[in-house]
């Protein structure tokens, strides 16, 4: 198992409490999830379509899904809902151009291969179809050193700038559509999360899967 996905079963082992994960979605709106098909990628046990009850279909997937199952971590799902024990960097389970939005909450600098990961939401989205990514990222000051962070933060393989998210780009045929940098939002007087919000931003952005050319 991964060092991240390790200290995630850890987190979630000694967890107390399970909430629910509400999150801001920018310009995405509830309406916008109305007979969609939607996938969550690295969505844990709080994920955000637990939420949704408009979409047509909810798919959540997660490499410690059966952990968080047999912790019963998971609430009682719908019929719309399908949870997968897998990790994001093989969705060969989706179909080719099958799911209108993909969320990626918070989750991306968790994984170990990112770029493929782009790479199959890109495979997975219908043309016209929305990916959102939500992700912390390096304050610019950082950048000379961001690859030695993960010495100290192991958690987090990956420490984005926000050049690395132009770059994704090339990983699929998107155009970035919104584009919105904040603050960490700090919700308790957790000492490491006070550090993190003093060399970290939070980084809200949108693709859209282009038409094809061929």
């Amino acid at each position: 198992m991964a060092k991240s996905l390790e200290f995630e079963k850890k987190y979630w082992s000694n967890h107390k409490k399970i909430l629910k994960k509400y999150l801001d979605l920018k310009i995405l709106k509830i309406e916008d999830f109305k007979d969609k098909i939607v996938c969550e990628i690295g969505c844990g046990a709080t994920a955000f379509i637990f939420n949704l009850d408009n979409p047509k279909l909810k798919i959540g997937i997660d490499p410690l899904m059966d952990f968080y199952k047999e912790k019963q971590f998971i609430p009682d799902i719908d019929g719309k809902t399908k949870l997968y024990n897998s990790s994001a960097e093989n969705l060969s389970f989706i179909d080719s151009n099958s799911i209108d939005i993909v969320l990626s909450l918070n989750m991306l600098d968790h994984v170990q291969d990112p770029r493929k990961i782009i790479q199959e939401c890109n495979r997975i989205l219908k043309s016209g179809g929305i990916l959102f990514i939500q992700c912390n990222i390096v304050k610019n000051f950082l950048t000379p050193i961001r690859k030695l962070l993960k010495i100290i933060d192991k958690p987090h393989p990956y420490h984005f700038n926000l050049k690395d998210f132009a770059s994704f780009k090339k990983e699929g045929n998107f155009e970035i559509i919104y584009e919105e940098i904040e603050p960490i939002k700090i919700y308790n007087n957790s000492f490491k999360l006070k550090i993190g919000s003093k060399l970290m931003n939070t980084l809200y952005i949108i693709f859209r899967k282009q038409s094809s050319n061929f």
